[in-house]
């Protein structure tokens, strides 16, 4: 039999109520939400809602701006908790 083991060294958190555990944690006990309304989707008349919960405030100062550029937006997500590579 072939096993294959994982370590989680830590966990990391993208969401639209907080960056961290703690954060997040705050905001649910509150009942606070992070869905509001997107304007930048009023210029697409065919989707259904105008809601959402966008992830904002991301701090990607530790990784070069070449690198995030190429980046589409959902690949920057998991990056602020990640060691960059190579600094900027």
């Amino acid at each position: 039999m072939n096993t294959r083991r994982v370590a989680i060294t830590g966990v990391g958190l993208a969401s639209p109520i907080g960056h961290d555990v703690a954060a997040a944690l705050d905001a649910l006990g509150a009942g606070r939400h992070g869905i509001r309304r997107i304007d930048a989707w009023d210029a697409h008349p065919e989707m259904l809602t105008k809601l959402g919960a966008p992830v904002t405030g991301l701090d990607l100062s530790r990784w070069p701006r070449k690198t995030t550029r190429a980046m589409g937006r959902v690949a920057r997500l998991p990056l602020p908790p990640v060691p960059c590579p190579h600094p900027p």
